[in-house]
């Protein structure tokens, strides 16, 4: 049974996995271990993991989890270091990271089968498909939808020369963002944030236009679909929240 004093070691474990990664280790650190095994700070770094594991753990006479973490830590930056350094690959990296701090921390506390059972259970409850359903749809079925309903004002801008145009593929997850942050505040039942989300996004949107006819065009394609896109979600919101309730 998962007990609190197990959720605080799980935390702890976390902790130190977040110092290892993300405040004692370097930017040249990173470039150097692009060496993989003949870098010296790959080692140092495997190290510093596995000691911090076993400082936060507090279990003086527990060496087998912080060895695990070490060696799991080393095997998983070794793998990296001949990979490209982009998003993918370091979402990889701490996905594979976060997997044995778990696993790890499954075989210390004796997680059993059963306990997967009872928490499988909740995923036949209402509230869970809500949920997942209410995040799946505000993502990329609305974005396709928007995308389909201001088709014809896109047109006009794709003629614009590029060195007006805006970053690539940024307003998509703009939208996809705001939709998501949106659901959240609905969900925890914050709808005044919601507010204050719209009338900043607008007031940003239509301060940074000028006078010029593209920027005015743009002004207004980018209201129409920020205005859509919160519509949406709005109702996806408060459709999840009465479907909720009902559970």
């Amino acid at each position: 049974m998962i007990t609190p004093s197990n959720l605080i070691l799980l935390l702890r474990l976390l902790i130190a996995h977040i110092l290892t990664d993300f405040f004692f280790q370097r930017t040249k650190w990173i470039k150097n271990k692009r060496n993989g095994l003949r870098s010296s700070y790959l080692y140092i770094h495997a190290l510093i993991s596995g000691v911090l594991t076993y400082l936060l753990m507090a279990q003086w006479t527990v060496w087998q989890l912080p060895v695990f973490i070490l060696l799991t830590h080393f095997i998983i930056d070794w793998w990296k270091s001949n990979r490209r350094d982009n998003l993918r690959y370091f979402l990889i990296d701490q996905f594979l990271h976060l997997l044995m701090i778990f696993i790890g921390w499954g075989w210390y506390i004796h997680f059993e089968v059963s306990h997967a059972i009872h928490w499988m259970g909740s995923l036949h409850s209402l509230s869970f498909w809500v949920i997942i359903s209410s995040y799946l749809l505000v993502g990329r079925p609305v974005g396709f939808l928007i995308d389909k309903a201001t088709d014809r004002w896109q047109k006009e801008l794709d003629e614009t020369p590029t060195d007006l145009k805006g970053l690539t593929k940024a307003g998509k997850w703009i939208g996809y963002l705001e939709r998501i942050i949106i659901l959240t505040f609905f969900l925890i039942g914050q709808y005044s944030a919601v507010g204050f989300l719209i009338a900043a996004k607008s007031i940003f949107r239509i301060s940074r236009q000028g006078d010029n006819k593209f920027f005015l065009k743009q002004a207004e394609y980018i209201l129409i679909g920020t205005f859509m896109s919160f519509f949406i979600a709005v109702v996806i919101g408060l459709l999840a929240r009465y479907l909720l309730h009902l559970g």
